[in-house]
């Protein structure tokens, strides 16, 4: 165990993204607190200690984009916090949920605009999942809409959205067109935000770069309609395909965010025994086993989800399942978001490798890590020049290494006489 897994912080952050609020929910928020309390100090270079503050569980909601969730348990439970650290969750707290209605209005505009023009469509993650999950807008921060389209929809949903006052910024708007149908093929979304309202929508054609990841999950799967706000319905995925949707993205994402674990856990303590004996069927029909494990697994370690004790023999026994929980157990209490850390990358690259081995995966998986989209957005290369692209690749890849390293080499040190 590491220190960031015996932290009170973390332990705090866990215990307040359980869901639903009960008894057991609040022991744990309450006796996290307590250490929390009693102990305090950080540790060197400014990463929490054994004796993890205040400052450092905010700092850990922030990164976990859980603020609303800890918000909730704090409060429910009567425990107070210092003033500073009080006013920095309220201040949290106070973006997130008028922010949250915000969203919800998008997505119901959006829906009506897309059906206005016979376009089908589902919302995924966002207010809908958080209505599925959680039974409330209250608790789930929303950074984005996901919205998923039949593909021979797609450029008509872009020029939808960019005459609804859409920009698009994902990718630039100076991304050469010719290049657009590659990178199509390679990336899953188009990323459109509103210069008004902020709100960014990520439209997406399928639900994963790779396109041998959760194939059977999309536009044909089963739905249900989920109620944003009383006589206002939207699209989503049934809760089976949803649950094998979010233990996927979690797995393929390097659960990175506990936030993502927190909805896996929300949405099992909502669903039927039916609906959850689906999924499974689900995920063993579409080679999902692995990741499903990993994701429940992690479930019953941080936040005591319960599980039928069948399948969580079956889980256990699932090939990797524990390195892949000990993989994500680091990931999830590193003190920083390890998204753009080259160690994390290779590690991440190894778990998928554990989850998925099929030649087909694995060689969309490597031309995935070889196309650079940056790299065709600066050369802006011609039509009919592609190939150099990959000629380019090596040498554009060290030149993004090393440059940094040469610049803070030849940066003079503070208090350094100029020469």
């Amino acid at each position: 165990m590491t220190a960031e897994v015996a932290s009170p912080a973390f332990a705090l952050v866990a215990a307040c993204c359980r869901w639903p609020h009960d008894d057991r929910r609040a022991a744990a928020i309450g006796s996290a607190a307590a250490c929390c309390t009693a102990v305090h100090g950080t540790a060197a270079h400014g990463t929490p200690g054994h004796g993890a503050s205040w400052d450092a569980a905010l700092h850990l909601a922030r990164r976990h984009r859980v603020e609303l969730l800890v918000a909730d348990g704090l409060r429910r439970t009567g425990i107070v916090l210092p003033p500073p650290a009080a006013r920095a969750l309220r201040a949290a707290a106070a973006r997130a949920l008028p922010r949250n209605m915000v969203h919800a209005a998008t997505s119901l505009a959006l829906s009506r605009m897309l059906a206005a023009h016979g376009i089908d469509h589902v919302f995924f993650k966002g207010e809908t999942l958080a209505m599925a999950a959680y039974g409330t807008l209250s608790v789930k921060s929303a950074n984005d809409i996901d919205l998923l389209v039949w593909p021979a929809d797609f450029i008509s949903v872009c020029a939808l959205l960019t005459e609804a006052g859409y920009r698009r910024i994902f990718p630039a708007p100076q991304f050469p067109a010719h290049e657009l149908p590659l990178y199509r093929r390679q990336i899953k979304d188009h990323a459109f935000r509103h210069p008004e309202t902020d709100v960014l929508v990520e439209l997406h054609h399928r639900l994963c770069n790779n396109p041998c990841f959760m194939a059977a999950i999309g536009m044909a799967s089963a739905r249900q309609e989920i109620a944003v706000s009383r006589g206002h319905m939207l699209p989503t995925f049934a809760a089976a395909e949803l649950l094998v949707y979010l233990c996927g993205h979690g797995a393929i994402q390097g659960w990175h965010r506990l936030k993502w674990l927190a909805d896996v856990a929300a949405l099992l303590a909502r669903m039927e025994p039916r609906a959850l004996d689906d999924a499974m069927a689900l995920a063993r029909r579409q080679r999902m086993v692995r990741p499903m494990a990993q994701a429940l697994l992690l479930c019953a370690a941080l936040f005591e989800t319960p599980l039928p004790t069948a399948l969580h023999t079956e889980l256990v026994a699932v090939p990797h399942a524990a390195t892949l929980q000990r993989s994500a157990l680091r990931t999830l209490h590193s003190w920083h978001n390890p998204v753009s850390s080259r160690r994390n990358a290779f590690r991440e690259a190894r778990d998928w490798l554990l989850i998925e081995k099929r030649p087909t995966f694995l060689g969309h998986m490597v031309r995935g890590m070889w196309y650079n989209m940056m790299d065709r957005q600066r050369l802006a290369l011609p039509p009919g020049f592609g190939a150099l692209y990959h000629i380019l690749r090596v040498p554009m890849a060290a030149y993004r290494i090393l440059a940094p390293r040469i610049v803070r080499r030849r940066r003079p040190a503070p208090g350094a006489a100029a020469p």
